[in-house]
């Protein structure tokens, strides 16, 4: 499969996020996504560890918000031809469609009445997403983005999916015990570099 091949504008994105504290003290993270097209078929996926460096990220909620971040931008290589990108996220992490709906209401200081660390992690996530549309706009490229809840480990097969292979790294990153760059690996086996605002 080719990168730079045509496709509608219409995506679904399953996302996911895996963590795990171990009695050490040690924490493995990492996240995932699948990209489907109008027909429901794979286009594109990837699974990314991520970094020790980004300590406030390492856990829970910040694999979820990670996983949404580099899915867009992946997506963002494969959609050359569409003027319109209209995105669904699927989550098993309520609180982020929440979050949209405060941010599509005009309402960001909503979520900061939550604890210092999740405040963190919410701000680092809308900065990204805000390069993340100004990514799309450079292209030329309008991104209409919803997003929406499913219930995790509730046999849903594409959230199951995005769940192990989330979890596939974390699993590998306990086995090698060493430090792991971020990276995207994708069906076509290309790199993306990262450029996350930290």
């Amino acid at each position: 499969m080719n990168c730079e091949t045509s496709h509608s504008g219409n995506y679904i994105i399953y996302t996911d996020g895996s963590y795990k504290k171990y009695n050490s003290g040690n924490v493995k993270a990492s996240c995932a996504y699948i990209v489907l097209d109008d027909n429901h078929e794979v286009i594109l996926k990837g699974k990314s560890a991520i970094s020790d460096t980004k300590e406030k990220l390492l856990n829970s909620v910040g694999v979820e918000l990670f996983s949404v971040i580099i899915a867009l931008k992946a997506l963002r290589k494969i959609s050359k031809d569409a003027d319109k990108v209209s995105v669904t996220i699927m989550t098993d992490y309520r609180e982020l469609e929440r979050l949209h709906h405060l941010l599509n209401t005009h309402r960001k200081s909503s979520y900061k009445k939550k604890e210092k660390q999740q405040i963190f992690q919410w701000n680092w996530y809308y900065s990204n997403l805000c390069q993340v549309f100004k990514l799309y706009k450079e292209l030329g490229k309008e991104l209409i983005l919803e997003v929406k809840w499913c219930r995790g480990h509730a046999g849903i097969f594409w959230n199951e999916k995005a769940d192990s292979l989330a979890k596939d790294v974390t699993k590998k990153r306990g086995k090698e015990k060493r430090r792991t760059k971020n990276k995207i690996i994708d069906m076509t086996e290309s790199k993306q570099p990262s450029d996350f605002i930290v």
